[in-house]
């Protein structure tokens, strides 16, 4: 499993289009189960993605479509991990946070 750990360069609330397209980005990559999970950091200055089934150097490439790349809107750090104990109740923690 990947971690992604996005770092805004500057404050991203000024552009609503790169954020929409960022989006975008994102849906295509859960569309085709690349993605598992992502969200802001509750500081608001980047982000996490969490993905899976995907090797480092993959990721790499995906990433490189993203907008917030490409428009050097943020700095990415994958941190590479195995996942060993996964909780029964994993999806009830999603739920909650969405709620």
């Amino acid at each position: 499993m990947l971690i992604v750990e996005l770092d805004f360069n500057h404050p991203i609330e000024s552009n609503e289009l790169i954020r929409e397209q960022h989006n975008l980005f994102l849906k295509k990559y859960y569309e085709n189960k690349t993605f598992m999970t992502s969200g802001p950091k509750h500081s608001n200055t980047g982000g996490i993605i969490v993905a899976g089934n995907i090797s480092r150097e993959q990721l790499e490439v995906i990433l490189k479509e993203d907008p917030y790349w490409q428009n050097g809107i943020a700095q990415y750090r994958i941190i590479e991990f195995s996942s060993t104990i996964v909780s029964s109740d994993l999806g009830v923690f999603f739920q909650e946070e969405i709620s």
